[in-house]
C-alpha cells in the first residue's frame, strides 16, 4: 500500500509543473566569474544583485546567451552591493562579475 500511495504522489508532482523561477550565482576567486544562464521571468525580466568587498571596486555584465549581446551593465564601489532589474527580455541570460577575490553575483527571475 505505501508503494502505491507514493507512485500517487510522484504522479502529483509531476503533474503540478516544474517551478518558474531561476537564480544562479558566482564568487570571484581570481579576477572574474560567471553565472549559470537562466531565462526571464513571465514579465520577461531579470534581477540581478552584485556584491563588492572593501578591496577593490568591480563592475557587472548581463550578457544574452544566443546572440553574445551585453543587455545590462554597470559599476560595484568599494563594499557596496548593487541591484538591477533589466526589463524586456525574451531568451537566455548569463551574469558576469569582475573586480577581485570575494566579489558575488546573483541573478534570477
Amino acid at each position: 500500500m505505501a508503494v502505491i500511495g507514493a507512485t500517487a504522489l510522484a504522479a502529483l508532482v509531476v503533474t503540478t509543473g516544474p517551478a518558474t523561477a531561476a537564480s544562479s550565482w558566482c564568487r570571484i576567486v581570481v579576477s572574474s566569474c560567471k553565472t549559470g544562464t537562466i531565462a526571464p521571468s513571465s514579465n520577461h525580466e531579470i534581477h540581478i544583485e552584485a556584491r563588492g568587498n572593501n578591496i577593490c571596486a568591480g563592475g557587472w555584465k548581463v550578457f544574452d546567451t544566443g546572440n553574445g549581446a551585453q543587455v545590462g551593465s554597470g559599476v560595484v564601489a568599494l563594499g557596496q552591493v548593487v541591484t538591477k532589474t533589466i526589463p524586456g527580455l525574451y531568451g537566455r541570460y548569463y551574469l558576469k562579475i569582475t573586480g577581485c577575490l570575494g566579489h558575488t553575483g546573483t541573478i534570477k527571475n
